[in-house]
Protein backbone atom coordinates (compact mmCIF):
# COMPACT_ATOMS: atom_id res chain seq x y z
CA UNK A 1 0.00 0.00 0.00
CA UNK A 2 1.38 3.55 -0.93
CA UNK A 3 0.19 6.82 -0.26
CA UNK A 4 -0.47 8.58 2.92
CA UNK A 5 -1.81 6.75 5.81
CA UNK A 6 -2.33 7.48 9.87
CA UNK A 7 0.29 6.15 12.15
CA UNK A 8 -0.55 5.99 16.03
CA UNK A 9 1.69 5.64 19.09
CA UNK A 10 0.69 6.23 22.76
CA UNK A 11 3.38 8.33 24.78
CA UNK A 12 3.38 8.30 28.62
CA UNK A 13 4.48 10.97 30.74
CA UNK A 14 4.70 11.40 34.77
CA UNK A 15 3.37 14.44 35.72
CA UNK A 16 6.13 14.83 37.76
CA UNK A 17 8.90 15.00 35.88
CA UNK A 18 6.81 15.65 32.31
CA UNK A 19 9.64 13.55 30.92
CA UNK A 20 7.45 11.61 28.04
CA UNK A 21 8.25 7.95 27.35
CA UNK A 22 6.64 7.67 23.14
CA UNK A 23 5.68 4.40 22.02
CA UNK A 24 6.90 2.57 18.98
CA UNK A 25 4.42 3.24 15.63
CA UNK A 26 1.79 1.24 14.61
CA UNK A 27 -0.71 1.24 11.42
CA UNK A 28 -3.15 -0.91 13.19
CA UNK A 29 -3.61 0.36 16.72
CA UNK A 30 -5.58 -2.73 17.97
CA UNK A 31 -6.05 -4.13 21.44
CA UNK A 32 -2.81 -6.29 21.41
CA UNK A 33 -0.76 -3.36 20.65
CA UNK A 34 -2.41 -1.43 23.52
CA UNK A 35 -1.86 -4.09 25.80
CA UNK A 36 1.69 -4.89 24.87
CA UNK A 37 2.60 -0.33 25.44
CA UNK A 38 0.86 -1.04 28.78
CA UNK A 39 3.37 -3.74 29.59
CA UNK A 40 6.64 -1.75 27.91
CA UNK A 41 5.50 1.38 29.87
CA UNK A 42 5.76 -0.28 33.38
CA UNK A 43 9.27 -1.80 32.14
CA UNK A 44 10.12 1.60 31.62
CA UNK A 45 9.02 2.69 34.84
CA UNK A 46 10.89 0.21 36.90
CA UNK A 47 14.31 0.72 35.07
CA UNK A 48 13.81 4.34 34.81
CA UNK A 49 13.47 4.59 38.50
CA UNK A 50 10.42 6.89 38.46
CA UNK A 51 8.31 7.11 41.57
CA UNK A 52 5.58 4.84 41.26
CA UNK A 53 2.65 5.55 39.67
CA UNK A 54 -0.42 5.35 41.46
CA UNK A 55 -2.79 7.02 38.52
CA UNK A 56 -2.85 6.71 34.74
CA UNK A 57 -5.54 9.22 33.07
CA UNK A 58 -6.24 8.10 29.39
CA UNK A 59 -9.07 9.07 27.35
CA UNK A 60 -12.04 6.98 26.50
CA UNK A 61 -10.57 5.08 23.22
CA UNK A 62 -12.24 2.14 22.30
CA UNK A 63 -8.94 0.57 22.24
CA UNK A 64 -8.36 0.81 26.03
CA UNK A 65 -10.31 -1.88 26.89
CA UNK A 66 -10.75 -3.73 29.91
CA UNK A 67 -7.64 -6.00 29.40
CA UNK A 68 -5.22 -2.81 29.61
CA UNK A 69 -6.87 -1.19 32.65
CA UNK A 70 -6.23 -5.03 34.40
CA UNK A 71 -2.57 -4.99 33.27
CA UNK A 72 -2.21 -1.33 35.40
CA UNK A 73 -4.40 -2.22 38.05
CA UNK A 74 -1.76 -5.79 38.60
CA UNK A 75 0.82 -2.92 39.28
CA UNK A 76 -1.35 -0.95 41.42
CA UNK A 77 -2.21 2.14 39.25
CA UNK A 78 -5.66 2.93 39.08
CA UNK A 79 -6.57 3.67 35.33
CA UNK A 80 -9.19 7.11 35.26
CA UNK A 81 -10.96 7.68 32.18
CA UNK A 82 -11.13 11.67 31.30
CA UNK A 83 -14.96 12.52 31.69
CA UNK A 84 -16.63 12.76 28.38
CA UNK A 85 -16.42 16.44 26.88
CA UNK A 86 -13.58 18.20 29.16
CA UNK A 87 -10.94 19.00 27.45
CA UNK A 88 -8.79 20.24 29.67
CA UNK A 89 -8.72 16.79 32.27
CA UNK A 90 -5.86 15.93 29.88
CA UNK A 91 -4.40 19.56 29.27
CA UNK A 92 -0.48 18.15 29.94
CA UNK A 93 -1.17 15.96 27.31
CA UNK A 94 -3.10 17.53 24.74
CA UNK A 95 -0.05 20.56 24.64
CA UNK A 96 2.58 17.77 24.49
CA UNK A 97 0.67 16.28 21.37
CA UNK A 98 0.30 19.82 20.25
CA UNK A 99 3.59 20.92 20.98
CA UNK A 100 5.30 17.91 18.48
CA UNK A 101 2.84 18.52 15.81
CA UNK A 102 3.81 22.12 15.64
CA UNK A 103 7.44 21.90 16.22
CA UNK A 104 8.37 18.56 14.63
CA UNK A 105 5.60 16.76 12.78
CA UNK A 106 4.03 18.90 10.63
CA UNK A 107 8.11 19.48 9.21
CA UNK A 108 8.71 16.44 7.72
CA UNK A 109 7.53 13.52 5.61
CA UNK A 110 8.09 9.98 7.05
CA UNK A 111 8.66 6.88 4.29
CA UNK A 112 8.05 4.31 7.12
CA UNK A 113 7.19 3.34 10.58
CA UNK A 114 10.79 3.53 11.61
CA UNK A 115 11.67 6.90 10.05
CA UNK A 116 8.61 8.49 12.13
CA UNK A 117 9.78 6.12 15.15
CA UNK A 118 13.68 7.97 14.95
CA UNK A 119 11.85 11.49 14.48
CA UNK A 120 9.24 10.91 17.35
CA UNK A 121 11.81 9.42 19.57
CA UNK A 122 14.90 11.95 18.85
CA UNK A 123 12.04 15.23 19.42
CA UNK A 124 11.20 13.01 22.98
CA UNK A 125 14.82 12.96 23.45
CA UNK A 126 14.95 16.51 22.74
CA UNK A 127 12.03 17.52 25.11
CA UNK A 128 12.91 15.13 27.95
CA UNK A 129 16.72 16.54 28.26
CA UNK A 130 16.17 20.22 27.34
CA UNK A 131 18.85 20.43 24.88
CA UNK A 132 19.23 23.39 22.52
CA UNK A 133 17.68 24.13 19.06
CA UNK A 134 20.61 23.79 17.22
CA UNK A 135 21.33 20.08 18.53
CA UNK A 136 18.07 18.77 17.41
CA UNK A 137 18.96 19.08 13.94
CA UNK A 138 22.31 17.01 15.40
CA UNK A 139 20.21 14.12 16.88
CA UNK A 140 18.57 13.56 13.53
CA UNK A 141 21.76 12.77 11.50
Amino acid sequence: MTGKRDAYWLFFMPLGSRKARVSPATLHPDEAWVKQQARDVLMWLEDSGVQQAMHLIRNRDAKFARSFDGIMKSEGIKAVKTPVMAPDANAFAKAWVGTIKRECLNHFAYFSLNHLDHIVQTYANFCNHGLSIGSFGRLLS
